[in-house]
């Protein structure tokens, strides 16, 4: 699993950010016998989408998609639920249909693939949860701001978030993006601490209406350039 949180600004400049850590996890008989850092969040010219689950040849596919094929398959899904109840079958078909496969072949659960995405589609932007099923989910209005949390780690954020509320130390009416920058970043920090399948940096994007800047590979090495260069430090004590 892991965790991702994408935030709307709903302040300055008009845009999401989406973030999510870099950890996958190998489990053998409910214990993590290995980790590695991944990609989680893949961006087109107007569209993000981070995912959770586990790995599967037809997930892969789904990650190599072109940019043209993959709005072809967001527009087609937000078509769908914009349909509102009276559309019986799945928003999201490619991810209705990993998941069947996935199902089929003996995947557990929690390793069935979900998916948040931010899209600019006829001019706006706006943000979706795609569970397991393909159904598209926006966030509840009810809430303080817009934002979506998902993976293994999302109660920890759903928890941090409501406390930081509660405190007074977001201004929900002045999201914007650095402040959401900042957000995501904290609540990463928190899920990390208590979900032992969140951890190793952070993934990135930013989409606005002038397109997606992506910022994860430039994170995992400034993370790994302030390791290299603290350890540096510590050696020098000991010359």
């Amino acid at each position: 699993m892991t965790t991702i949180i994408a935030i709307k600004a709903n302040s300055g400049v008009e845009g999401i950010v989406l973030g999510a850590d870099r950890q996958l996890s190998y489990y053998e008989n409910e214990r993590i016998i290995k980790k590695e850092s991944i990609r989680k969040i893949k961006s087109g010219k107007n569209w993000i989408t981070a995912y959770s689950g586990g790995v599967s040849n037809q997930f892969a596919i789904f990650q190599n998609y072109s940019d043209q094929k993959m709005i072809k398959e967001i527009n087609a899904a937000v078509k769908n639920y914009l349909l509102g109840p009276g559309f019986k079958g799945p928003h999201f078909r490619a991810i209705n249909y990993i998941n069947t496969i996935a199902k089929r072949n003996g995947a557990e659960l929690d390793c069935l693939h979900e998916l948040v995405l931010a899209a600019e589609i006829n001019n706006n932007i706006d943000l979706w949860e795609v569970d397991v099923f393909g159904n598209l989910k926006q966030p509840q209005k009810t809430k303080e701001f817009e934002y979506l949390s998902a993976g293994s780690g999302s109660d920890v954020i759903e928890g941090y978030i409501n406390e930081l509320l509660e405190q007074g130390k977001i201004n929900q009416c002045k999201i914007t993006l650095p402040k959401a920058i900042d957000i995501i970043k904290s609540s990463l920090n928190k899920a990390e601490q208590k979900d032992p399948n969140t951890g190793w940096s952070m993934d990135l994007a930013v989409l606005t209406k002038e397109g997606v800047d992506f910022y994860s590979d430039s994170l995992y090495e400034v993370s790994i350039k302030a390791i290299d260069n603290f350890l540096q430090t510590v050696k020098d004590k000991y010359k």
